[in-house]
């Protein structure tokens, strides 16, 4: 890094700054902070959406979920539509096959927006609800 420098007879000049490797070095320990910081805030602002009752011998509660819930597609760059998961309806989307152990993620104050009824596979949006799970199908306890 360069700063200019005046010397005893007015003339300016650059000179190499000593401080640059310090500020360096905290600017990107401050940003590898704020991205963290970042991360886990959107980690706590997403929840699942609603599913059925289903006991599942893997879990040891007995509490876990079939899912009917909406999957975020906005790393394909299309609108995340309300999917149906039950096997007594089986389809599988375009962008990726659905399981009934799956659970995806959205912000809650996108929902309206997000879920979409399309096709008579997707689910109607008065049906997107929001629930808590003991984690069986890997989603959090909210």
């Amino acid at each position: 890094m360069y700063r200019l420098v005046t010397n005893n007879n007015g003339a300016v000049y650059a000179r190499i700054s000593q401080i640059a490797p310090e500020f360096t070095m905290a600017s990107k320990v401050v940003l590898a902070l704020f991205l963290l910081v970042s991360y886990a805030a959107s980690i706590s602002a997403l929840d699942c959406f609603d599913c059925t009752n289903k006991y599942d011998s893997d879990c040891t509660s007995g509490q876990s979920q079939n899912y009917e819930t909406c999957a975020d597609l906005s790393a394909y760059n299309a609108t995340a539509w309300c999917i149906s998961v039950s096997l007594a309806d089986p389809w599988v989307q375009p962008l990726e096959v659905i399981t009934n152990r799956s659970c995806y993620w959205m912000k809650k104050e996108d929902g309206d927006d997000i879920c979409k009824d399309l096709e008579k596979s997707y689910v109607n949006v008065t049906q997107c609800k929001y629930c808590n799970t003991d984690k069986c199908n890997n989603s959090p306890i909210v």
